[in-house]
C-alpha cells in the first residue's frame, strides 16, 4: 500500500535521484522540482497532490524559507507536513512552533531519511484535507514577500 504523494525540492543533481530511490522503496510516489520557483508551481496546478514536501532550504531563486512561508499561506496547503532537509545549523525549534516541521541535517543516509520522515511530528500527522487551520506559522522567519499558492 502506497504510503502518499511526496514533493521533493532539491536543486543537488545528486540528491534528487537518492531521495527519490529511498522514498519510493518506503512506498511513496516521487514528484521532484530543482527549485522553489518551480515547487511553488507545483503546490499551486496540484494543491491537494501532495501528502510530505521534503524541503531543502538553500535553493536557487527562491530559497526554502520562503516555499515554506507559501506553503504555510495557502488553505489547500497549510496543514502539510514539511521534512526540511539541510546542512545549515537549524533546529525545529527555528520555525516558530509549526509542528508540522521537522529537521534532517544533511548529510544523511537513506535510514535516516526514512526514520526522519516516520519518527518525525511531520510523520505521525495524516495530511488534512479541507479545512484544517495550523496553529504557529513561521512567520519572520522567510523574507516576508506574499507568495500565494
Amino acid at each position: 500500500m502506497a504510503e502518499g504523494n511526496l514533493l521533493h525540492v532539491e536543486d543537488d543533481e545528486g540528491m534528487r535521484p537518492f531521495v527519490a530511490a529511498a522514498m519510493l522503496h518506503a512506498g511513496y510516489a516521487v514528484e521532484a522540482v530543482s527549485n522553489g520557483v518551480d515547487a511553488i508551481k507545483t503546490l499551486h496546478s496540484a494543491p491537494r497532490a501532495f501528502d510530505l514536501v521534503v524541503l531543502d532550504l538553500v535553493l536557487p531563486w527562491i530559497n526554502g524559507l520562503d516555499v515554506l512561508a507559501a506553503i504555510r499561506s495557502g488553505a489547500p496547503t497549510r496543514a502539510l507536513p514539511v521534512l526540511v532537509t539541510t546542512g545549515t545549523f537549524i533546529t525545529a525549534n527555528q520555525f516558530n512552533g509549526d509542528r508540522l516541521v521537522s529537521v534532517l541535517r544533511k548529510p544523511f543516509d537513506d535510514q535516516q531519511l526514512i526514520a526522519g520522515k516516520r519518527d518525525s511530528p511531520c510523520g505521525a500527522v495524516r495530511r488534512q484535507r479541507a479545512g484544517s487551520r495550523l496553529d504557529g506559522t513561521p512567520e519572520g522567519r522567510a523574507s516576508g514577500r506574499p507568495i500565494r499558492i
